[in-house]
């Protein structure tokens, strides 16, 4: 029987903690964990990397459409590190469009929450920048909001993990492997 691939998608805003996580994921579970901006090749695209805001969102989600059909291969389980806001030109917290996740096709969707001042904490010292903890709660409770939309637009059900449990992320996941 031919499967298609399968791709667990793990939503999160920067410095949430989805990157550590996924590191974890291929020693314990044995999945490949892709993340949307190297797919993206966001250094390619941005001239300051630790810029956080995405001039035209259509334009690299649909880099990570085709980057993901190019590398993912048939018959194999995949978990994707990445957003479902962004911040656009403004600075202002986005929907990444729905036809990107209708085109993921996600079997499953997961998403990575953290206290605020911690991922304040962390995106100040990975970037060397400020970070305005206003802007950070918005874009966390966005995320949180349209992660829901999402998911009662593909009909999958959406697993909400504190960074705290993160263990649990793994547990739930090996459940359906």
């Amino acid at each position: 029987m031919n499967r298609h691939r399968r791709i667990f998608f793990l939503g999160g805003i920067h410095g949430s903690g989805k990157g550590t996580l996924c590191k974890s994921f291929s020693s314990r579970l044995n999945i490949e964990c892709l993340t949307a901006s190297k797919l993206i090749n966001w250094a390619e695209l941005n001239n300051d990397p630790q810029n956080k805001s995405v001039n035209n969102i259509g334009f690299t989600q649909e880099r990570l459409i085709v980057a993901l059909n190019s590398y993912c291969e048939e018959n194999r389980t995949y978990v994707l590190d990445g957003h479902f806001c962004l911040l656009d030109k403004n600075n202002e917290p986005t929907g990444v469009p729905a036809e990107v996740f209708i085109k993921i096709n996600p079997e499953v969707l997961l998403l990575m929450t953290a206290p605020v001042q911690i991922i304040k904490q962390r995106l100040e010292k990975r970037d060397r920048r400020s970070y305005d903890v206003g802007l950070i709660e918005r874009m966390q409770e966005f995320e949180i909001s349209y992660a829901r939309s999402i998911s009662n637009l593909l009909n999958r059900e959406l697993k909400i993990f504190s960074y705290e449990k993160s263990d649990s992320i793994i547990e739930y996941l090996n459940t359906i492997l």
